[in-house]
């Protein structure tokens, strides 16, 4: 009965605490104007600590370092990308839909993998057109890309280069 006592006080003050803090992280992230960022206790944590929150940074996986936000950026090597058979998932770009870029096709009515596919897959930092589908570029893992869209790739990328396998069948290797 005692350590009810004391247990019940305890559970009011916690409970009591955590409404507050997750009253403060909603204040914090209406402030911040719906914005790309981190949370309000992963930026006290990243005080406290001495890390940099938001700050820019050119290392391609770094979540909080540069994201894609221009359209035009894209538009500009449309021709560039097209001609290195790069095809970019998740956009409007059916340009970039060719049979050389694609990873699928329809095979006795089903739509499949393409057989001895070797492509490289990287996502893109981007929420210009599905904010929870990132635009995800791939290409021949072989080809050698025009040194403007390597730049733009390495710039955005979120992941790191995943080559995807194919057997015979259309079956995905690993």
């Amino acid at each position: 009965m005692r350590f009810v006592k004391i247990l019940s006080p305890v559970a009011v003050f916690m409970l009591i605490g955590a409404i507050a803090y997750f009253a403060l992280e909603g204040i914090y992230s209406i402030a911040k104007g719906g914005g790309p960022g981190t949370s309000l206790g992963y930026a006290t944590y990243a005080l406290l600590t001495g890390d940099a929150v938001g700050a820019e940074t050119d290392e391609p996986l770094d979540p909080s370092g540069r994201a894609l936000t221009d359209i035009s950026e894209i538009e500009v090597l449309l021709d560039k990308m097209k001609a290195d058979g790069i095809g970019l998932g998740n956009t409007p770009y059916d340009e970039l839909q060719t049979p050389k870029s694609s990873t699928q096709a329809a095979i006795k009515g089903c739509r499949r993998h393409k057989p001895n596919l070797r492509k490289v897959q990287v996502h893109l930092v981007t929420r210009l057109f599905h904010p929870f589908k990132p635009i995800m570029a791939f290409w021949d893992d072989e080809r050698q890309l025009d040194p403007e869209v390597e730049a733009f790739i390495e710039r955005y990328r979120f992941s790191k280069r995943a080559v995807m396998n194919t057997n015979k069948f259309g079956d995905r290797i690993t």
